[in-house]
């Protein structure tokens, strides 16, 4: 069985699937702009790391050359949310529903001890190119 998922994957996988649409796959930058853009605040390394590990596991997320691709599966449920005209928060709420996370609350974040898709260097490294791109008004 999967390691349950945690509060903040469907914040991640919606942000991994807006950051897909006109496009099959996501670098790290990208999730980052299009997690900023669904939460107006970015995943700290654990949630990334924990996340994606969950997420590639249960079969939503694959990885191929250092770029994250939602399945089949995770386009659908946000198609669902976006045909019914859904605002990202409540489209997060109901793609945490779908996959069994529970609710995306404010709090402490728990800390997750196995490091998997992103060291220290390549995290800091997508922050500044996201950071760049938007001060230089290129968010994706």
């Amino acid at each position: 069985m999967s390691e349950p998922f945690s509060a903040s994957d469907s914040w991640l996988l919606l942000s991994l699937v807006y950051a897909t649409v006109e496009k099959p796959g996501a670098t790290l930058s990208d999730i980052l702009g299009a997690s900023y853009l669904v939460r107006r605040s970015v995943p700290l390394r654990s949630e990334l790391e924990g996340g994606m590990r969950r997420l590639v596991a249960a079969g939503l997320v694959q990885v191929a050359e250092r770029e994250f691709i939602p399945s089949a599966v995770a386009r659908e449920w946000w198609n669902e949310c976006m045909s019914i005209g859904l605002s990202a928060t409540v489209a997060q709420a109901q793609l945490a529903n779908r996959m069994g996370a529970p609710a995306l609350q404010v709090g402490p974040i728990p800390r997750d001890e196995e490091q998997w898709y992103f060291s220290e260097e390549e995290y800091e490294a997508g922050l500044a190119e996201y950071v760049a791109a938007s001060r230089a008004g290129g968010i994706r």
